[in-house]
């Protein structure tokens, strides 16, 4: 078994008898082992070994949610929004996985923050989605540390991909993401103050953190534009 960041748990590695780890699985599934059941049912869901069997998939995760298993529940409401493994049933999904969402689970918190902004699957709501939001940032602080909802936010509200464009936010949580120590956020910093993105433009303050950003992993696109700055001399002195 080794850990899985993509379904944020362990896995069995490639090299083993598919046949053996389906019993295997199956087994441990049946002995109550709740991450067992789940690994189990992403297995005879990929229809590995078999054709799909849509009952042998869903058992094991509802098996696994009556262990008040949550990201069993999300990947399950998942499912039936999508409708790729199970008939889809948008309405228990949405049941399911704002249930998980209630019980913290922060796959489903961060699902439904994103789809009350996009209101396809549920009606389209802000005020909803930056509760979530909220939650998310919450959630991540406790129990991770490693501030992952303020960087997926802060560059979705920069881009205004998955949420409204919103610098004022983008800006709020790169200079959280900057004051933690990821220096490397001086970059996104420089550029908002020395454009004006949500403010009035700053030229001082956006050159302080382009030359912060020149002397981290950012180092080669902030030196760009500071030599830039210097060769034009438009807004700043010119200084070959």
């Amino acid at each position: 078994l080794v850990w899985c960041p993509k379904y944020r748990r362990k896995v069995l590695v490639d090299g083993v008898d598919e046949r053996l780890k389906e019993l295997l699985l199956e087994k441990a599934a049946e002995l109550g082992n709740p991450e067992a059941m789940d690994d189990y049912a992403y297995f005879v869901g990929s229809g590995v070994c078999r054709d799909k069997d849509i009952d042998k998939y869903t058992r094991p995760l509802e098996d696994s949610i009556e262990l008040n298993n949550y990201y069993a529940m999300y990947e399950l409401g998942r499912d039936y929004i999508e409708g790729k493994k199970v008939a889809q049933d948008i309405d228990r999904g949405v049941e399911m996985m704002t249930e998980a969402a209630e019980n913290n689970c922060i796959l489903a918190v961060k699902y439904l923050g994103y789809a009350y902004y996009d209101g396809e699957v549920v009606d389209y709501d802000e005020d909803k989605a930056e509760e979530y939001f909220a939650q998310w940032i919450d959630i991540d602080n406790r129990e991770t540390g490693r501030l992952d909802a303020y960087m997926f936010l802060a560059t979705d509200y920069y881009n205004g991909s998955k949420v409204k464009q919103d610098y004022v936010k983008a800006r709020e949580y790169y200079q959280i993401l900057f004051d933690a120590g990821f220096v490397g956020e001086s970059y996104m910093l420089g550029k908002i103050y020395l454009e004006g993105l949500g403010i009035d433009a700053d030229i001082d303050k956006g050159i302080e953190y382009y030359k912060i950003a020149s002397e981290t992993h950012e180092g080669e696109k902030a030196s760009m534009v500071l030599a830039k700055l210097y060769y034009d001399g438009e807004i700043v002195d010119r200084d070959i």
